[in-house]
């Protein structure tokens, strides 16, 4: 995919944004949690939501994916590759940040700072 579809694709997907991802995106964002994130950064054939460089760690919102059985095995398919790139991939269920948006943050600080200690995230 060209460079100037991945900047189209990205920016249609911030303005197609969920709560969850917005809200999370207020408490990561300026480096909140003790690192940068970006959002909708594009990795090869992908826009992660969130992404730290620093950390090679990406954070997925995903919008019920578990009622999908589809989505979920192409989320699998796509964790996978990223992984093989050395990046760690969480994903967290938009429904969930909305309703415990400080559990979230814990869960998140957890494994930044498990990460910055230079362990892997399984």
């Amino acid at each position: 995919m060209s460079e100037t579809k991945h900047i189209l694709k990205s920016t249609e997907k911030k303005r197609n944004s969920m709560l969850g991802e917005i809200l999370l995106w207020k408490a990561l964002s300026g480096g909140k949690l003790g690192t940068n994130f970006q959002r909708k950064v594009s990795i090869q054939d992908f826009i992660i939501g969130f992404y730290s460089e620093e950390l090679k760690m990406a954070i997925e919102v995903d919008k019920n994916s578990e009622y999908d059985p589809v989505q979920k095995e192409i989320d699998q398919l796509r964790d996978n590759r990223l992984h093989e790139l050395g990046i760690t991939v969480l994903r967290i269920e938009d429904q969930e940040i909305k309703r415990s948006l400080n559990s979230v943050l814990r869960f998140l600080e957890h494994k930044i700072q498990y990460v910055q200690q230079g362990n892997k995230v399984a």
